[in-house]
Parts: C-alpha cells; structure tokens; sequence
C-alpha cells in the first residue's frame, strides 16, 4: 500500500505497537477485497 510507505518507520513502528492504526489497517485490508467486488459486480 501507498500511504504506509509515506509514514517514516519509527513512528509507523510505534502506531502499529500502539494498536489504533493496526486494527484500523487490519479492517481495511478485511474490507477492501469485498468493496472492490462490490463495485465491480455493480459497474457490470
């Protein structure tokens, strides 16, 4: 992904210690395929 690239490492470590980022992050990853499919499925 593009925009974890774009937070430096350190503070990106820290986020993902932290947990708010990582579950956010982790939700997105979960939720990202079936919106995808959803837009594909109504673009048709």
């Amino acid at each position: 992904m593009r925009a974890r690239s774009l937070i430096p490492a350190a503070p990106r470590a820290r986020f993902e210690r932290t947990g708010p980022l990582f579950i956010a992050r982790r939700a997105i990853a979960g939720w990202l395929p079936s919106l995808a499919r959803r837009a594909l499925d109504s673009s048709t």
